[in-house]
C-alpha cells in the first residue's frame, strides 16, 4: 500500500526550515502554497533523514524535493547528484543544489519529475528498468569517483550480519524478550554463524564480476517513469545505500517476495554490450539470488536495531538467507 504524504497548508509553513534552506541556499524569496512531508522517520540513532516536496505559490515555479540529512548521512548522496550521476549519463532528477548548515547535516534539493511509480506488472516499465540498470552497471565502471564510495559488495552485508549479531548479543537480557523468545534467538544467533561459515560462497558467485556503480535500494518506490517527447522515461533517486562493488544488490529476477525491481536478464545483458566478458544468464541469475540473500542479510540488521522485534519474523529471514545459501554450495 503506497503512504501518502502529509500535506500541510497552514500560514507557518513559509517559517519552515525546508523553505529557509530553499530560499538562503538561492538568495530567493519563494513563499509556499503547500509542504507535503515525505518522510519523517525516526530509529534509534534519530531520524534517518527528512523529505518534503514544497509546492510554490508562484504556479510558474515547479514543486520541489527538499531532504535534509543528518550530519555524514548525506555524503554518499551529494557525490551522486555533484559528480557521479553527470557523467553517467542515466537520466536522473534534476538537481538544484545543497546547502550546509551548521551543525554539519545538509540539506538538498530536486527536482519533482511527477507522481507515477514504476510497475512491476507493466512490461514496458520492466523493459525500461532494465535497460535504466544495465546502462547504470555498465557506464558505471569507468566512473572515476566510484573509488569514493563505499563497499557495496559482500563485504558491505558481512558487517551487516556482525552488526546484527553483536546486537542480539548485547540486548539478549532485555526484558521483553520471553524465556520462549530467547530460546528462539539461540537460534537466531546459531544461523548467524552458519551463515558466516558459508560467505566463501557468496564470494566465489561474486567472482570475476566487475565492480561497478551500485544503487543498493532499487525499489519501485524509489523509482518514477514519466513520458517525455523522446519516450518513456524512468528516473531514480534515494541513493543513500549508493556503493561501489558488484552489481548483485541491484538484480532481482523475480520479485515475488522481494521489494526489488525485477529485471530481464536478456535486456540487462543486451545493455552490458559484451564488455563483461565472463558474465552470461547463469552468470545473472546467480547474481540475483546472492542480491536476495545480501538485501535480506541488511534488513536483519536493520530490524536488529529495534529492541523489541519480532523473534519469528527474524527467524524467517534467517531461513531465507539459510535457504539460498544452499542453493548456492
Amino acid at each position: 500500500m503506497t503512504r501518502r504524504p502529509i500535506i500541510i497548508a497552514d500560514p507557518t509553513i513559509d517559517q519552515h526550515p525546508a523553505l529557509e534552506a530553499w530560499n538562503r541556499r538561492g538568495s530567493t524569496r519563494d513563499k509556499l502554497a503547500t509542504l507535503e512531508v515525505w518522510r519523517n522517520i525516526k530509529n534509534l540513532q534519530g531520524y534517518k533523514s527528512l523529505v518534503y516536496r514544497l509546492v510554490f505559490r508562484d504556479s510558474g515555479r515547479p514543486a520541489v524535493f527538499a531532504k535534509h540529512c543528518q550530519a555524514g548521512r548525506g555524503t554518499v548522496e551529494r557525490l551522486f547528484y555533484e559528480e557521479i550521476l553527470p557523467d553517467l549519463g542515466v537520466s536522473s532528477p534534476a538537481y538544484y543544489g545543497s546547502l550546509e548548515e551548521a551543525d554539519g547535516s545538509c540539506w538538498f534539493f530536486l527536482e519533482d519529475v511527477g507522481p507515477q511509480r514504476l510497475s512491476e506488472h507493466n512490461p514496458v516499465h520492466r523493459a525500461l528498468a532494465s535497460r535504466w540498470i544495465g546502462q547504470l552497471h555498465q557506464r558505471g565502471t569507468r566512473i572515476a569517483a566510484g573509488s569514493r564510495l563505499p563497499e557495496a559488495g559482500p563485504a558491505r552485508y558481512l558487517a551487516h550480519l556482525h552488526a546484527a549479531r553483536a546486537r542480539i548479543r548485547r540486548n539478549f537480557a532485555n526484558p521483553v524478550f520471553t524465556e520462549e523468545g530467547r530460546a528462539a534467538l539461540l537460534n537466531v544467533l546459531a544461523a548467524q554463524d552458519r551463515i558466516e561459515s558459508w560467505w566463501s560462497s557468496v564470494e566465489r558467485a561474486c567472482a570475476g564480476v566487475p565492480k561497478t556503480v551500485v544503487h543498493g535500494d532499487l525499489q519501485p518506490k524509489n523509482v518514477r517513469v514519466r513520458e517525455e517527447t523522446s519516450g518513456l522515461a524512468l528516473y531514480a533517486f534515494d541513493w543513500e545505500m549508493a556503493g561501489w562493488g558488484v552489481p548483485a544488490a541491484d538484480l532481482v529476477l523475480n520479485s515475488r517476495g522481494s521489494e526489488m525491481i525485477q529485471v530481464d536478464p536478456e535486456i540487462y545483458l543486451s545493455e552490458l554490450g559484451g564488455q563483461w566478458p565472463n558474465v552470461d544468464a547463469a552468470t545473472i541469475a546467480r547474481l540475483c539470488t546472492v542480491g536476495y540473500l545480501l538485501r535480506r542479510i541488511a534488513v536483519i540488521d536493520w530490524v536488529s536495531m529495534q529492541l523489541d522485534f519480532d523473534v519469528t519474523s527474524m527467524q524467517l529471514l534467517h531461513r531465507d538467507v539459510t535457504r539460498g545459501l544452499e542453493r548456492l554450495t
